[in-house]
């Protein structure tokens, strides 16, 4: 059994592929009159199906359409690329993968050991321990809690004592089942026909990690290290819209649903990272038609360190947004609303900005008729570094007896209808209305400054997305 918090790598890949979810309703609901075995073995029966229908179908999309999102994007923004040349895996197993943990612990199997207790909709399991722990739910390679020997076997044991499972039905066939950790919520798991969701509690998560730490470990162990605060939670969820074969149709996303923030601190300073509800994905399929989408909508984000040496560094994105749609029909992709619309990222140490990223939200399509990647609204990306306070932040020192560049900035603009392609010469093309202008500027610790700008006209090309001004353009580039 490793020692690198397993448990946490498992519980947080089990979000990010399976099942669950909560649907936040207080609306009193009638009695489910089905019985309480009943409600379990629908319960086993549909948590991880519509995950693993809908994820198979987001990889077969992207098989659909991967010839514009991976072939004509490469060539045109790198020249070409030698990434997933072939279709990527689209056979998933997360029901098949966790069935038997999910019956062992809902005490579903015939001649449970576990205890079971029921008051109208809502069934509170206490699962017998030796069922969740034994060696056959998972691989004897992936073990959940490394019972491969007695005394790892007694140590899940003892951590399972801790952990209740409520099961609240809303109908035969719907319900949520919760995950308790000394009645602290750690996973919460929803499902109904036709939708899955699972949330993940970071409170309770550490919670159930420091204990982990401390039965197999001892109480000096890792777990010391572990964040004195986590909160806040993350849902996958998947709606499936077609189950037929060969027509599947459906979305998988994840978001935040309440706010993270972490911190930890040590005898090497402190962290602190926080983030506001937003979409992290959002990604629907239609195998039948090949057309799918992605798109994101990232809320805030802000992280601070203060190290030994009381140095203080902090980073702020105020938001990310951004949609894609794709049609192997016509071969395109369209990228919409990309941008920085809600503010800069920004870094700065002991409050001085050193880092300053805006890029004015914009959109492009992708044609492999045209081979083109053409704008659509001005894009407007700009770039300030601090070099001096990045120095200070890497720990690194100018170099003596030479002019050594304190600060410097580039920006990219092109209107809206400038097309990108690669010429015949591999060289970068631009078409459509034009001109691409980048433009420069640095400033030495001497006080020199230095500034150059680069337009590309229609019908010219330059060497790379980046010309200096050694990369004079001219429609000779382009044969």
């Amino acid at each position: 059994m490793r020692r690198d918090k397993f448990m946490l790598t498992v519980l947080i890949s089990a979000v990010l592929s399976a099942c669950g979810g909560s649907s936040g309703d207080s609306t009193p609901q009638p009695v489910v009159e089905a019985d309480t075995a009943q409600l379990k073995n629908n319960a086993v029966a549909a948590i991880g199906g519509d995950f693993d229908g809908n994820i198979s179908a987001v990889g077969r999309m992207f098989n659909q359409n991967r010839s514009v999102v991976v072939g004509t994007t490469g060539d045109v923004v790198v020249g070409g690329t030698d990434e997933f040349q072939q279709d990527i895996e689209t056979e998933t197993d997360v029901q098949e993968s966790i069935q038997e943990l999910v019956v062992a612990s809902l005490a579903a199997s015939e001649g449970s050991a576990g205890v079971t207790t029921r008051t109208g909709n809502t069934i509170n399991i206490d699962p017998d321990e030796t069922e969740v722990c034994e060696e056959n739910l998972l691989s004897s390679e992936d073990q959940l809690f490394g019972a491969s020997d007695p005394t790892e076997f007694d140590n899940c044991r003892e951590l399972v004592k801790d952990l209740t499972v409520q099961l609240v039905a809303s109908g035969e066939e719907s319900g949520s089942v919760s995950y308790l950790f000394k009645n602290e919520p750690v996973l919460t798991l929803g499902y109904a026909p036709g939708s899955e969701s699972v949330e993940l509690d970071f409170g309770g998560l550490r919670t159930f990690t420091v204990a982990y730490e401390d039965i197999y470990y001892g109480p000096n162990s890792e777990s010391a290290e572990f964040p004195a605060v986590v909160t806040g939670s993350i849902r996958a969820a998947t709606v499936t819209t077609n189950d037929t074969p060969g027509q599947e149709a459906g979305s998988v996303s994840l978001d935040i649903v309440k706010p993270i923030n972490i911190v930890n601190s040590n005898s090497a300073g402190q962290e602190e990272l926080s983030m506001a509800p937003g979409t992290l994905f959002a990604i629907s399929a239609d195998v039948g038609t090949g057309i799918g989408s992605l798109s994101f909508d990232v809320g805030a984000i802000s992280a601070a360190a203060i190290d030994e040496d009381s140095q203080l560094g902090k980073l702020n994105l105020a938001g990310f947004t951004g949609k894609a749609d794709v049609n192997p029909d016509n071969g395109t992709m369209v990228v919409s609303n990309l941008g920085l619309s809600r503010g800069p990222l920004s870094v700065s140490i002991d409050n001085q900005e050193v880092l300053r990223m805006t890029l004015q939200s914009f959109g492009f399509q992708v044609s492999e008729q045209s081979d083109a990647l053409t704008i659509n609204g001005d894009l407007n990306l700009s770039l300030f570094a601090d070099n001096s306070g990045l120095n200070d932040m890497a720990e690194e020192d100018f170099a003596d007896g030479e002019p050594n560049i304190v600060s410097s900035m580039i920006s990219m603009m092109a209107p809206s209808g400038t097309a990108f392609s690669r010429a015949g010469s591999g060289a970068v093309q631009i078409g459509g209305t034009g001109p691409f202008t980048v433009s420069y500027g640095a400033t030495d610790d001497q006080g020199a400054q230095e500034e150059s700008v680069v337009v590309v006209n229609a019908g010219e090309c330059v060497e790379s997305y980046l010309p200096d001004e050694d990369d004079i353009p001219s429609a000779e580039k382009c044969l």
